[in-house]
């Protein structure tokens, strides 16, 4: 079954393969630094497309950024401010676009190595 995402392009039910988690970022008060921690907030199906890549050397490493498109069925309230988990590889929510119809979110993520 297709149904139409964003930029007139076509999402496929079975291109939803992919389980991921959506976090939220928590402040943990009982450490000194406050540091922030991440509690899951939903599990859900999406695509995971990569989009783009660099690589740049810093000092004596090489640091990669890819960015990746992961659609998704509409999650109430999902924002930049979340993140998106597969495994053990962490994609961090640059931007969130919802389709016209409100059945989808396109959500633009970065991930760094190194």
């Amino acid at each position: 079954m297709a149904l139409e995402g964003t930029g007139g392009g076509l999402v496929r039910s079975g291109d939803l393969r992919h389980r991921v988690e959506i976090q939220a970022a928590t402040t943990d008060t009982s450490t000194i630094d406050h540091a922030p921690t991440w509690a899951p907030v939903a599990t859900v199906w999406a695509s995971i497309v990569a989009k783009s890549g660099t690589e740049a050397e810093k000092g004596e490493q090489v640091k990669a950024t890819t960015d990746y498109e992961i659609t998704i069925r509409h999650y109430d309230g999902l924002t930049s401010a979340h993140r998106i988990v597969k495994g053990t590889t962490v994609y961090n929510i640059l931007s969130v676009v919802p389709d016209e119809r409100g059945v989808w979110q396109v959500c633009t993520c970065r991930v760094k190595d190194g």
